[in-house]
């Protein structure tokens, strides 16, 4: 993978975690330049130490941090933090919900099947 594409994944991660530059630049140990230039392709982040560092404050393997994600199978999830904003979601709906909510829920259920969300 060239530094170009490894920034563009870096960048991707960072934005999808929720992270500014800063935030994730101080987490690694490294100046909010450096980051910069990371993401920007212009520097390259090849030496072991700095994916690393990447991975673990972005919580995602390596295999996926450079594009060679790991084949998925409904027991595994790569996303733990994704897992989490969907079940703190879920967990925002009322438990006593009346006749009229489940007619709700079934429409939202219907759609989102044909639109191809999966579970």
């Amino acid at each position: 993978m060239n530094d170009r594409e490894l920034g563009r994944r870096v960048a991707y991660w960072r934005r999808r975690r929720g992270l500014t530059q800063q935030i994730l630049a101080d987490r690694i140990g490294r100046s909010t330049s450096w980051l910069r230039k990371v993401e920007a392709g212009v520097r390259s982040a090849d030496r072991l130490s700095a994916p690393d560092s990447l991975c673990e404050a972005l919580n995602v393997d390596l295999q996926t941090l450079i594009g060679e994600e790991p084949a998925r199978s409904g027991t595994v999830c790569i996303d733990d933090a994704q897992v989490e904003h969907i079940r703190n979601a879920m967990e925002r709906y009322a438990l006593d919900a009346g006749p009229g909510d489940l007619v709700r829920l079934r429409r939202q259920v219907a759609y989102a099947a044909c639109a191809g969300v999966q579970a």
